[in-house]
């Protein structure tokens, strides 16, 4: 299958209108179907304008099937049709509900789709697949009644946030704490940088102070040669009587291969300095962010585990919140007694 283009549509799942001619619906030899607008067809492929419905709006995109996959190429008149054929169709079979309720889904039929799961669901209210199925949809269950998870959210000033409901207080602070989170990573992670840096620069430095020496010694080397050949020289002309004109001194010259290897070392070394300091800093930046980081996972922890205290005494009972305020009472009052008696 070859996706050659997509393009996306807005569209409303409720919208029930006749669709063009030449709508098909490709059968594969997997069980697989896709529906579309025929493009063209022979013996090597079928071609065809694909739609994915969503609950967003539909996917379009030109798609071809080579035909020794194909099993068959049904027209259809309709979505609605369609829909209707398959749901006149369906039995009573779990697995066969199951599906339609998919598909629907698939095409942004989700009142159909809740349809078909709801009718599973009253058969067990128990079953862990069919309540996957309702989420999946984008209902729940409150109070005994079936609500669209974005009317129970818009409800209760929940926005929507990493595939789930939260109030925006506990979204800034999940943001709050995935931010820390990244900046601690960060941080550790320019440590780690500087401290290779130590170590490249440390080696550097050695390695550079190691050529200085040599360099040094070299130097010095050829320095003994040329004054033992010079004096060897002086030796030979006194014995023979030749006059010989004093060497004019000199002011001492450091050669340019010990100025170049001094230089070197010197940059090397300044260069491992601030590895340091950068290693330094960067360390400071860790202790504060995992500061940060931990505030901000504690705050969310004590912000959930209120929220969840607060969202439990919110489901209980009113009988129960009266017996607990009045059981309390009692206890508060012998409370102050016992502290009015030790005093």
């Amino acid at each position: 299958m070859i996706l050659r283009s997509l393009v996306w549509f807005v569209a409303v799942a409720a919208v029930w209108s006749p669709l063009c001619a030449g709508d098909v619906e490709v059968r594969l030899k997997s069980g697989e179907t896709a529906f579309g607008a025929l493009i063209s067809q022979d013996d090597n492929q079928v071609a065809i304008n694909r739609r994915l419905w969503t609950k967003n709006g539909v996917l379009e995109g030109t798609v071809d099937y080579p035909r020794n996959r194909v099993l068959d190429v049904v027209e259809v008149p309709s979505l609605t049709a369609l829909y209707q054929a398959k749901a006149g169709a369906a039995g009573s079979e779990y697995e066969v509900h199951y599906a339609l309720a998919h598909w629907c889904m698939d095409r942004g039929l989700i009142d159909q789709a809740f349809v078909h799961a709801k009718g599973l669901y009253d058969r067990d209210p128990k079953d862990v697949v069919t309540l996957k199925l309702m989420d999946e949809i984008g209902y729940m269950l409150v109070d005994g009644a079936w609500v669209t998870q974005a009317e129970n959210a818009a409800k209760h000033g929940l926005v929507a946030y990493d595939s789930t409901y939260l109030t925006p207080a506990e979204v800034d602070l999940r943001k709050t704490v995935a931010r820390t989170s990244i900046t601690q990573d960060a941080t550790e992670s320019k440590v780690k940088t500087c401290e290779n840096r130590i170590e490249t620069e440390a080696k550097r430095v050695k390695d550079a102070n190691a050529r200085l020496a040599k360099v040094q010694a070299d130097e010095a080397k050829k320095a003994a040669e040329k004054k033992k050949a010079e004096d060897d020289y002086r030796r030979q002309a006194a014995k023979r009587k030749i006059a010989v004109t004093p060497a004019e001194e000199k002011k001492a010259v450091e050669p340019p291969s010990v100025t170049n290897a001094k230089a070197s070392v010197e940059h090397a070394t300044k260069s491992e300095q601030q590895a340091r300091e950068d290693l330094k800093k960067a360390q400071e930046d860790v202790v504060k962010a995992a500061a940060e980081h931990e505030a901000a996972a504690k705050a969310l922890k004590e912000f959930q585990v209120k929220a969840g205290t607060a969202k439990a005494d919110a489901g209980k009972p009113e009988a129960e919140k009266k017996a607990e305020n009045k059981a309390e009472k009692p206890r508060a009052a012998s409370g102050e007694a016992a502290k009015s008696a030790a005093k």
